[in-house]
């Protein structure tokens, strides 16, 4: 369940970052409202894909950083007698 709360906060935050992009870019072309929702929808997706990637590579980033720990050796490994 913990999973599927995190997708859909990807989701929120690409519709989110595509309806910013879409009015900072809003002045280039006059069309109806029907256009702009597709053209916000349009361009979530492939943010959505960005987002979902950077989260996945983070995740796995830490898991395999957090798996690396310094061993020291056991008692007479690494001594040269």
């Amino acid at each position: 369940m913990k999973s599927l709360g995190k997708l859909f906060l990807l989701i929120l935050l690409s519709f989110a970052i595509a309806t910013a992009l879409f009015f900072v870019n809003s002045d280039v072309i006059v069309s109806s409202w029907k256009d702009n929702i597709g053209e916000i929808a349009f361009v979530a997706v492939p943010v959505f894909i960005v987002l979902a990637l950077l989260y996945y590579v983070n995740k796995a980033l830490v898991k395999t950083v957090k798996g690396l720990k310094k061993k020291k050796p056991s008692g007479e490994e690494g001594l040269n007698n």
